[in-house]
């Protein structure tokens, strides 16, 4: 956003910001806050153009901190300057100049109600609620009537309230709120999808940031369910001490759309949903650091906030994050999959370099170096063996769809892969081929995700009727590409 909205700003004070070597700038600041998700924070910065203190617009990050009256703190961090006053202005000049913001990671805003002597003991009610980015598929209300004074009648279409292992259990809610604008008269409403916790322990009121990476797990399975990426954009905390709010990427928060260009269906149909959290909450919380990197890559690929670059760029990190899927629950050595324990490894890895030393002189001291490196990746299962593997230890059936491994004259999905991984661009009558092929990779990287999570393919909409996928047009459109990308 480069523009303030058109209203009054919500907060204005005196802001420090803190520059290298610990110096502080002082600022004019004024700020208006985001009410929905479809809004951005706008924080406008204005500093006398004094030739005594020019204002730092080397590398960030910086930090702002400021005081509405005695009982509001607002700070800001990862602070980055796109603009600044560069260089210094006479006196007779002097005025006010603008900083402007490339990037702020958080903003907080703290209101004490109470001075915290004046109370003894702990707070006994606690919230604790996190804004999320849009998704129709959670939201639970839809309104029905609108009155003039800004109240809001809204129908329940569906409340979806599950259990999370760490912070218990949570509500997918609507928030409406009422406000005004200077270029429209009366009354603008606007709501928020949140997460609610229920009855927040107070190790999680204590530590807000545990709870938080929790509950974008929470919205990552979301996600998954609604082709539709969920993600923490906000934090609100409160009880009857104080109100904490804090804005995350507030200047340009992420506006994430549905997966609508193939397919106006969600994955699991919302009667199905609690159902499916149970399997997919259960199964991820079990599983180890690495295997739930391994699916939380698979979602952002099936879901990312933001685009992936094109048909190209989104088929290469789908058929990446299929790759490292495959390797759930699998053992490793350093981070890789392995094909043999660590224990025979080791002696399969002796006789392998006894070997490779015991060459005749016909391989030189550097050839014998050069494939001692290698070694360690005849432990690295072959991708179609892995593949395969998976597959079948799944349950996971993929014949109705593209071959995931083909040849020249028949590209696979793989074949593709390598093309597109060597920068070989499909000619443009090619490239709704090659978006067929990247809608089968989908449908096969959701059904590897499912089943990995413990839900029942079956009960998905990412196989039958309503995939849209036709498997008899695949080899017309495998005998395009060949002409028109591998030869």
């Amino acid at each position: 956003m480069t523009t303030p909205p058109p209203r009054h700003p919500d907060r204005e004070f005196d802001g420090y910001l803190l520059l290298p070597g610990g110096r502080e700038q002082l600022c004019d600041c004024r700020l208006w806050v985001p009410r929905s998700a479809r809004e951005d924070a706008y924080l406008e910065l204005w500093v006398p153009a004094s030739p005594d203190v020019p204002v730092h617009t080397g590398p960030g990050p910086l930090s702002l901190r400021g005081q509405v009256g005695r009982a509001t703190e607002i700070t800001a961090s990862g602070v980055w300057v796109r603009e600044g006053p560069a260089t210094v202005t006479p006196r007779r000049l002097a005025g006010r100049s603008e900083i402007v913001l490339a990037h702020v990671d958080r903003l907080t805003e703290r209101h004490r109600f109470v001075d915290v002597t004046d109370r003894n003991g702990s707070p006994n009610k606690c919230v604790l609620t996190f804004g999320l980015t849009d998704c129709k598929y959670l939201n639970p209300a839809n309104i029905v009537e609108r009155n003039y004074t800004g109240d809001v009648k809204v129908s329940i279409a569906h409340l979806f309230e599950v259990s999370y292992l760490g912070v218990g259990r949570i509500a997918f809610e609507r928030h409406y709120h009422s406000g005004s604008r200077l270029d429209i008269e009366g009354t603008i409403v606007t709501s928020s999808l949140v997460a609610n916790l229920i009855d927040p322990s107070a190790a999680l009121t204590n530590e807000v940031e545990p709870a938080r990476e929790r509950v974008s797990d929470v919205c990552l399975l979301a996600s998954l369910a609604a082709r539709h990426r969920v993600d923490v954009i906000e934090m609100t905390y409160a009880n009857e001490i104080e109100l904490c709010r804090t804005w995350l990427n507030p200047l340009s928060r992420p506006r994430p759309t549905a997966q609508t260009e193939w397919s106006d269906d969600v994955l699991v149909s919302a009667a199905d949903f609690v159902d499916y959290f149970g399997f997919a909450s259960a199964n991820f919380c079990r599983a180890t650091a690495s295997d739930k990197q391994r699916v939380r890559e698979a979602i952002y690929a099936v879901a990312p906030v933001f685009p992936l670059g094109g048909v190209e760029g989104a088929f290469l990190a789908q058929f990446s994050a299929l790759e490292g899927l495959i390797r759930f629950g699998q053992p490793e050595v350093a981070g890789c999959a392995t094909l043999l324990d660590a224990d025979r490894w080791k002696v399969a890895k002796r006789e392998v370099k006894r070997a490779i030393d015991s060459l005749g002189r016909e391989f030189s001291k550097e050839d014998k170096d050069s494939m001692q490196q290698k070694v360690g990746e005849l432990n690295r299962p072959p991708l179609r063996r892995a593949l395969q593997s998976f597959l079948e230890a799944k349950g996971v059936v993929v014949t109705d769809l593209w071959p995931i491994f083909g040849s020249q004259e028949k590209p696979g999905l793989y074949e593709i892969r390598n093309r597109l991984a060597h920068g070989n661009r499909p000619a443009d009558e090619s490239l709704g081929a090659l978006g067929v092929a990247r809608i089968h990779l989908s449908l096969i990287l959701e059904r590897c995700t499912l089943s990995t999570l413990g839900f029942d393919v079956s009960r998905s909409r990412a196989i039958g009727p309503h995939t849209n996928a036709d498997a008899s047009k695949i080899t017309e459109l495998q005998a395009l590409l060949r002409r028109t990308v591998f030869d």
